[in-house]
């Protein structure tokens, strides 16, 4: 029984974790993108002179792309939850499978293995349906009964804001005051 308050303090520890990252991606995303100088180098003056060479056509020159470090916060959520998650899903298999586990444990473990899996589902729905309402990209991550969503949007409407904690309350069955909705402006 110890074993598996642990894994709730675990769990809770690691969704502290993964807030933390989220909230320090958002102050920091908008020092992260810098300009970029491109020095040519004699490779790429060769490789230029080669083509004008064949093509015998003025050729524009190369545009640098700068980082999005938005596209970034984004993935580092969704990439963040994921591994908390896989990490907690190899866990519970390991009791699954264990030998000297008793079926309590087993039943336990499997019942919690279905819910992590369930709540993935449900992110990943939601993320969907809450693009589907006209923005850009969304990270939905919810933690027993607590829920936040991060937005890529200029800004958000109250109109918008009830939207999306109904969409989400109607889904989940979570209380509007457990849901908290935050927003990363584009660049």
């Amino acid at each position: 029984m110890s074993f598996f308050v642990l894994k709730k303090e675990k769990m809770f520890i690691s969704a502290l974790m993964v807030l933390t990252l989220m909230v320090l991606g958002y102050y920091v995303q908008g020092n992260l993108t810098q300009p970029v100088d491109v020095v040519p180098t004699e490779a790429t003056a060769d490789k230029d002179k080669a083509k004008d060479e064949n093509n015998k056509e003025e050729k524009k020159d190369g545009q640098v792309i700068l980082y999005n470090s938005q596209d970034d916060a984004f993935i580092e959520y969704r990439l963040s939850r994921d591994y908390e998650r896989a990490q907690l899903l190899d866990e519970l298999r390991v009791v699954m499978a264990g030998v000297n586990v008793s079926p309590e444990e087993v039943a336990k473990a499997k019942s919690l293995y279905d819910q992590v899996i369930d709540v993935a589902n449900i992110e990943d729905e939601l993320e969907e349906k809450i693009m589907e309402l006209g923005y850009e990209d969304c990270v939905y991550l919810q933690v027993g009964e607590r829920a936040q969503v991060i937005l890529r949007a200029e800004k958000i409407s109250t109109e918008q804001y009830l939207q999306i904690i109904d969409t989400i309350g109607e889904f989940t069955g979570l209380s509007h005051d457990n849901i908290e909705v935050s927003y990363i402006k584009p660049n």
